[in-house]
C-alpha cells in the first residue's frame, strides 16, 4: 500500500484511472513492511524501488 502524508491527491488520481500503468514508490530498505494500515481511499502500488533492489508487489493494473 501508499502510505501518504497529504491529502490524498495520488490516492485520487491513480484511483481514478481507466487504464493506470504500474505504480511503483520509492523508498529505503528499512521501510519495507509486511503490512500496513489501510484506509478505504488507499491505493496499492504495484511494487516499490530501493537503493539496492526492486519489488514487485501486485500483477498488473487493468
Amino acid at each position: 500500500m501508499r502510505l501518504g502524508w497529504g491529502r490524498g491527491y495520488f490516492d485520487k488520481t491513480i484511483g481514478s484511472m481507466e487504464r493506470c500503468p504500474p505504480v511503483f514508490a520509492v523508498i529505503y530498505d528499512s521501510e519495507i513492511l509486511d503490512s500496513l494500515p489501510r484506509e478505504v481511499h488507499d491505493q496499492p502500488v504495484t511494487g516499490v524501488v530501493t537503493p539496492t533492489r526492486t519489488l514487485n508487489l501486485s500483477p498488473a493494473r487493468h
